[in-house]
């Protein structure tokens, strides 16, 4: 059954006439006639009383030319809502990402998709990266941009997404102070409990061996403010202290060539990505660059 031999069955009855319905639908009448004679075929039953002057619906084919409208119809508004889709996208667009990544790559990323896509309303939801795994999994959130990871379940996905540098930075006129160097501003301990790794502060134990984590907090606002008033030194991306960098409020701790660390992208095994998530994306990609 096509849908090509319903809108000829349907011409038909409403012409009452092979060859006038051939007009109507732009083809020759043999191929009405084949058309129609494969659907009867197909169906089981007879569709017309055939006759030199005319055509007549049968009994049984009047509820079969009304259902044959109805898919008709719905076939109508099916290529309308695709073709729609192809142009514009809508709706809700619900992902997941690392506090970091909101607060420093999403706010240009965000700018430039509601440009294009004014109709599509992104909902960021910001939590500790395991609190994520599950809503990801479920197909709650179509995927999520995170930096850090650990027992990852087997039905989500994960490849690299971008590498995203970051400064360890201290408030300018602390940059020398070995008490305020000695506190460093933790995340990963309250992203993962399980965590037991921190490459960073391992590296500034070399400088300062005191250093420690003396304070955890998974909000890179909160982490901004304390640096600016000089309770200790954080890891944040090299995007959101830029300006503070550029004006000289904060200095890198390190100097030299920033940190990079991989933003992981993750999502459900085997799930192809919506057109806005795909857009999305994209414009992440650019405002990295």
């Amino acid at each position: 059954m096509e849908l090509d031999q319903l809108r000829y069955a349907v011409e038909v009855a409403k012409a009452g006439s092979f060859t006038r319905a051939a007009k109507v639908v732009h083809v020759q009448q043999p191929a009405i006639s084949r058309g129609v004679r494969a659907l009867e075929e197909d169906l089981g039953i007879v569709l017309f009383e055939r006759s030199r002057r005319n055509v007549v619906v049968t009994p049984e084919g009047r509820e079969v030319l009304a259902r044959a409208e109805e898919v008709l119809r719905l076939a109508s508004t099916l290529r309308a809502t695709s073709e729609r889709e192809r142009t514009e996208l809508r709706g809700q667009l619900r992902f997941a990402c690392a506090s970091t990544v909101a607060a420093s790559i999403l706010p240009l990323a965000i700018e430039v998709f509601l440009t294009r896509h004014p109709r599509v309303w992104p909902l960021v939801f910001t939590a500790p990266s395991t609190a994520m795994l599950d809503p990801i999994d479920r197909g709650e959130l179509e995927f999520g941009l995170l930096f850090h990871v650990s027992k990852r379940p087997r039905e989500l996905s994960e490849r690299v997404f971008a590498r995203v540098p970051f400064r360890l930075v201290v408030r300018s006129d602390r940059r020398r102070d070995k008490a305020t160097l000695a506190r460093f501003i933790g995340s990963r301990e309250v992203e993962d409990a399980a965590t037991r790794s921190y490459p960073t502060l391992a590296r500034l134990k070399k400088r300062v061996p005191q250093a420690s984590i003396r304070v955890s907090s998974n909000d890179v606002g909160a982490h901004l403010a304390m640096v600016r008033r000089g309770v200790g030194v954080s890891v944040l991306p090299e995007m959101l202290v830029r300006d503070d960098l550029e004006a000289g409020v904060l200095a890198d701790a390190f100097g030299g060539p920033p940190l990079v660390f991989p933003l992981l992208l993750l999502t459900r095994r085997g799930r192809v990505l919506s057109r806005a998530a795909a857009g999305f994306l994209a414009c992440v990609e650019a405002a990295l660059t």
